[in-house]
């Protein structure tokens, strides 16, 4: 009994948790903590890996709802896309988050203009899969406007680089994903995050 969550926060004090959370997540719960007078804190962390599911139409179309209905936002275009995800970034910030997460394979730094974006978006918002090129631009187009608005709030940006995921597949069809079966990669890593993060500093965003 005394290894329960909330016990082992009291036990060793702890002042604050932060939580992993979807840009189409509510955040009801998180404002409903903020209003409680406890000792312990409870913020939620940007992770908005699935913006960037353009080669899963599928999928990405259903995510896409969610994220319209979570902004009030209907997402058409690429525009729209980065609206909404930037009034969730807004909202994340008003709720105490002050952390974005990104879980990758490899970093994303390929040169992809508004333009490009746009198109790639558009051919998997009318069920056309990106390949594996195009799916990479359109990642790194979103992964720099991801780092600008941490830059401009001032929040902490964490990549969770090389993780490969879901090595056990009996507990995967039990569980789903994200549920703790994930191990360490052994992908290219260097030259990539780089020129990423040499992208956003400069222009004064790291």
């Amino acid at each position: 009994k005394a290894m329960r969550v909330h016990d082992i926060v009291r036990e060793f004090k702890v002042a604050a948790v932060c939580t992993t959370d979807d840009p189409a997540d509510r955040l009801d719960d998180h404002r409903r903590i903020a209003g409680l007078k406890i000792a312990t804190r409870v913020y939620p962390a940007f992770r908005p890996d699935k913006a960037l599911g353009v080669d899963d139409p599928a999928t990405y179309n259903t995510w896409l709802d969610r994220l319209g209905a979570a902004s009030g936002i209907e997402i058409k275009t690429i525009d729209h896309l980065l609206a909404a995800l930037k009034k969730r970034h807004d909202d994340f910030h008003a709720t105490g988050g002050r952390l974005s997460d990104h879980g990758l394979e490899t970093a994303l730094s390929q040169p992809c203009s508004r333009i490009e974006a746009g198109i790639i978006f558009d051919a998997a918002r009318s069920g056309r899969a990106a390949g594996a090129a195009d799916w990479a631009k359109f990642g790194s187009f979103l992964m720099l406007e991801f780092g600008r608005w941490d830059a401009a709030r001032g929040w902490t940006k964490q990549l969770h680089l090389g993780a490969l995921r879901n090595n056990n597949s009996r507990l995967l069809s039990g569980l789903g994903p994200d549920t703790g079966f994930d191990s360490i990669g052994d992908f290219p890593q260097t030259v990539a995050l780089s020129r990423y993060l040499n992208a956003l500093d400069s222009t004064g965003e790291l």
